[in-house]
């Protein structure tokens, strides 16, 4: 090989070390804008989560969806991650929520009021604008196994789901007892001898649930045989007093509500403090379970 074909050689070998360094520096570019994009919408996912503790407000400013019911509000806390159709018909309204992420759209519930369909169950009655009694039912969706969800956007689309029951709270209910074979298979019949509630079973192997009638204890079970106690629904005139329920077996009783400070306790840096913060927050649905029983006085 001559001089001037030595030169061209080590020319070439130079350009083509160059051109790698330029596809390397775009791929790492390309990988550091995509992480930020994911950083952020993570982000924004956790600034709604955090700030999910005032779900009165939430309601006052929610978004108005007109139905044969009346006028129910869905919290605008969700922003752009919330996709929220309506089909009105002949007595009755179809409500479909879903959730909206950078990759995918996916379905968390359909709340319909005067129509029945295929896998929803019935939740029970209510008024209607005209006078009319109307079902109400609804349909859960559970999250693709394989959709490759982080913590935050699978804490999402459960906190998506508990509106359910921020609906149920705005309608004109007409309270009935539930045939067992009709609640959500999602959810577990508590009995007392006061009043039957319902609570997610989206914990069923960590939370422990002890029922002594008079006091209903919530116990999450976590790492090394740990627990931490949650909440107490309690029929003693014991805790935060929300009203009174008449049973006919027991005649009155006060209805109070124990919230027990998980940060007060010894908790291992093995816990998810957020997914204990969960199961905490779910006492939430047994309040408002409680408040539509057309036994109980509300205290307020």
């Amino acid at each position: 090989m001559n001089k001037r074909d030595k030169q061209l050689l080590v020319i070439i070998i130079a350009l083509v070390m160059m051109l790698l360094v330029v596809i390397a520096g775009v791929i790492i570019y390309l990988n550091s804008d995509s992480n930020e994009k994911d950083d952020s919408g993570n982000k924004q996912i956790k600034d709604i989560l955090v700030n999910d503790n005032n779900d009165e407000e939430a309601l006052t400013e929610g978004i108005e969806i007109d139905t044969v019911a009346g006028v129910l509000l869905f919290s605008k806390k969700y922003g752009e991650y919330a996709d929220i159709k309506k089909i009105d018909g002949k007595d009755y309204t179809e409500i479909k929520i879903s959730a909206k992420f950078p990759s995918k759209t996916v379905s968390v519930f359909d709340f319909n009021i005067g129509k029945s369909g295929e896998d929803f169950v019935y939740l029970g009655k209510c008024f209607g604008q005209d006078g009319k009694n109307y079902g109400i039912y609804v349909r859960t969706y559970e999250p693709e196994s394989s959709g490759n969800w982080t913590e935050e956007e699978n804490r999402l689309l459960c906190m998506m789901q508990e509106e359910i029951n921020q609906f149920i709270w705005q309608l004109d209910y007409i309270y009935e007892d539930i045939p067992e074979e009709n609640v959500d298979k999602k959810e577990q019949i508590i009995k007392t001898d006061y009043v039957d509630f319902v609570y997610t079973n989206s914990w069923k192997e960590e939370v422990e649930i002890v029922n002594s009638n008079d006091v209903v204890e919530f116990w999450a079970n976590v790492a090394n045989q740990e627990k931490i106690h949650l909440f107490d629904i309690t029929f003693n005139g014991s805790g935060d007093i929300l009203g009174e329920i008449v049973s006919t077996s027991k005649g009155k009783a006060e209805v109070g509500i124990v919230i027990y400070d998980i940060y007060s306790e010894s908790v291992s840096d093995e816990i998810d403090i957020d997914k204990i913060l969960a199961m905490q927050e779910s006492v939430n649905t047994i309040i408002e379970n409680i408040y539509q029983n057309e036994n109980f006085t509300p205290k307020y």
